[in-house]
Order: C-alpha cells, then sequence, then structure tokens
C-alpha cells in the first residue's frame, strides 16, 4: 500500500467504506420504483404496535419511569410489576372513524403497545404509584432500604 501525500489545495473527502453499497441501494431502490424514495412515502402502512418513547430515572429513595402516551385515557393503560421488570401495556384506539377518501394524510399512530422496563434493585411494590398528566405517565418506584450492618461488639471470655 503506497501512502499518498496530499497536494494544498487539494479536496480532502471522508473514507466511507459502504459507500459503493450505499450508492447500489439507492440506484436499486429507484429503478425498481421503491416507494421508501418516493416524496409520498408517508403512505407506507405503519404496524399495528407502536412502542412509547420510556425514561428511568434514579432517584436516592426511588426509580420514577416516565412514559409518552399521548393522546391515551387512563383506562386504556394496564401496569404490572412481573420480578424485576416493570410492565406498561395498552391501546390507543382512534376517537371516532376517519374515512379514508376524506382523509389526505395521516401520521397518528394507533393500536396495541407493550414496554417492559428492567428495574435494577429490590423495590417495594406495594408503595408504587402512576400518575398520568399531559399525556405522559409517571411510575414512582420506592426502593426498600438496605439494612445497614449491625455493629457486634466481641466481650473477653472470662
Amino acid at each position: 500500500m503506497a501512502i499518498r501525500v496530499h497536494k494544498p489545495g487539494e479536496a480532502i473527502s471522508l473514507w466511507r467504506p459502504f459507500r459503493d453499497l450505499e450508492e447500489y441501494d439507492w440506484y436499486l431502490n429507484d429503478m425498481m420504483g421503491s416507494p421508501y424514495n418516493s416524496p409520498l412515502s408517508w403512505q407506507i402502512p405503519r404496524d399495528k404496535n407502536w412502542m412509547p418513547a420510556v425514561e428511568l430515572i434514579e432517584k436516592p429513595a426511588k426509580y420514577l419511569v416516565k412514559i409518552e402516551l399521548p393522546g391515551m385515557k387512563e383506562e386504556g393503560i394496564d401496569i404490572s410489576l412481573s420480578g424485576s421488570y416493570l410492565i406498561i401495556r395498552g391501546e390507543k384506539k382512534r376517537e371516532s372513524e376517519v374515512v379514508e377518501d376524506e382523509c389526505c394524510r395521516s401520521e397518528f399512530v394507533y393500536g396495541n403497545f407493550y414496554r417492559s422496563v428492567p428495574i435494577p434493585a429490590v423495590v417495594d411494590s406495594d408503595k408504587i404509584e402512576a400518575n398520568y398528566r399531559n399525556g405522559v405517565l409517571e411510575v414512582n418506584i420506592p426502593k426498600i432500604k438496605a439494612k445497614q450492618p449491625k455493629k457486634i461488639k466481641v466481650t473477653p471470655k472470662k
């Protein structure tokens, strides 16, 4: 392999080892009429299942799990603790029926969802609380306080 010296004024380009494959994929999709390259790509049917975004925050005395569930009602959300996993599931339904001929574009996602969030420590399952406000579900999971080591005094034997 020869080392080439860069000359001033010469353009430097990034090395992209898969550039040829990307270009081939683009040309093939363009030739075959792939809907993913089309300006109307939003018309691709979406999967009925979706996954809401989740945040897991650790605080000194508890874990706080936040889940984005916009447009849902409290009745449609099911929360359970199974082992060391917090399980959130439900279904987001359309509130009114939309006639397909009247809908020009829809990017809303409807259907079932299921999230399993691993909780990294032993928690008090009897004191878990959940609040839902402004499309965000907050689940407060208190930690079980670890027992402090007990100091044992050694006494001499008489």
